[in-house]
């Protein structure tokens, strides 16, 4: 027997079934989309948080970096200051030693200039004691000579 009620009422029923199950399938195909796009912002947010983690990270480094050339900086100049106060008495010493060896150098050269003096007095001396021993003095012209050698005798153990 056929029933024309029933395979319209068949059909229609198979019909909403259908349309249901491809209503449940977008449906859960839609889920499933909305769950893997919030997957994947929330991957990029860590992703996101991470990298700026890295950024922190790095401006430390670098400021821990920049921290320790300051403090070589500092140190290398403190060494260079050392240097620079060690020559600067290393040049006082030299100074003081070269005024000393100046004062000594004058010193010497006046003694010297008074040994020359005398040097030339006493050349002076023997050369009239000479001149006189061999009779010169007797001579009126040399009279004056005479005198001058007496004083300069007298003169030199004075």
């Amino acid at each position: 027997m056929y029933l024309p009620d029933n395979s319209e009422r068949y059909e229609e029923l198979r019909k909403l079934k259908d349309e249901a199950e491809e209503n449940t399938i977008f449906s859960l195909q839609k889920k499933k989309g909305y769950a893997a796009e919030k997957k994947q912002v929330r991957e990029q947010k860590e992703e996101a948080e991470r990298f700026n983690g890295k950024l922190e990270q790095l401006k430390v480094q670098q400021q821990e970096y920049y921290l320790f050339q300051l403090f070589n900086v500092h140190q290398e100049m403190n060494g260079h200051q050392e240097k620079i106060e060690s020559l600067e008495e290393t040049r006082e010493e030299t100074q003081a030693r070269e005024a000393t060896a100046e004062d000594r150098l004058k010193s010497a050269k006046k003694a010297h200039g008074k040994l020359n003096q005398q040097l030339a007095a006493s050349e002076k001396v023997a050369y009239l004691r000479t001149f006189f021993v061999f009779g010169a003095f007797y001579s009126p012209s040399h009279r004056p000579l005479f005198s001058s050698f007496l004083k300069l005798c007298f003169n030199s153990f004075t």
